[in-house]
């Protein structure tokens, strides 16, 4: 009787530790969309490229479902500015687009599939690769949909696709040369609207 005892609770146990949620990392990789922006004359426009980064995932034990994130990610793209739609769009110089966003996911266990929704805030380093330019750093807003599913006590996918938006702060010109000025002038609150498409593996830790 004592040793079914023992094996029950041992068996409970178990259970009960795997049914814990625990910290998850997801790598990723996907294609994020690039944004364009309206100006007094003309317009700039972020070219469409792939993105890759990470997901660092925290259980909050209080609330069932709901889970800390912290987000970063990174896009190699280029800068481009059109004057008038009747003119070609001319490269103003290649760009890397980073984001780094924390904030809380909440999910829904609905066994082999779990649906999430994602919202996020923090900033974005709008890079040149050109040194001659220098690069921006933009409020950033994030807010996102996906799902996840397990093929194991350990690993897992997940599938989402966010929309992203660099905010402007206050009005000043951006992305300026050492030695030529600045091309572009932004006004306070202006958003340029961004969104991608991941998936990648979730790993429990």
């Amino acid at each position: 009787m004592k040793i079914l005892f023992c094996i029950s609770l041992m068996v409970w146990c178990a259970t009960t530790t795997f049914a814990q949620p625990r910290p998850e990392v997801s790598p990723f990789f996907g294609y994020q969309y690039g944004g364009k922006h309206d100006l007094s004359e003309g317009e700039i426009n972020i070219s469409s490229a792939p993105d890759y980064g990470v997901i660092i995932s925290f259980p909050v034990k209080e609330t069932p479902g709901l889970r800390a994130e912290i987000y970063y990610s990174r896009q190699e793209t280029e800068l481009h500015y059109q004057e008038s739609s009747f003119q070609p769009m001319t490269k103003l110089f290649s760009m890397a687009s980073n984001y780094f966003l924390a904030g809380g996911a909440y999910e829904e266990d609905l066994g082999t599939f779990t649906p999430v929704g994602l919202l996020a805030v923090g900033v974005a380093y709008l890079d040149p690769q050109d040194p001659g330019y220098v690069g921006e750093w933009f409020l950033s807003a994030c807010l996102g949909f996906g799902f996840k599913t397990y093929f194991s006590e350990r690993v897992g996918l997940r599938v989402q696709g966010r929309l992203l938006a660099p905010i402007q702060i206050s009005d000043g010109t951006v992305w300026c040369t050492s030695g030529s000025g600045c091309y572009i002038e932004l006004t306070a609150g202006t958003i340029i609207l961004q969104a991608d498409v991941t998936a990648g593996l979730v790993i429990v830790l």
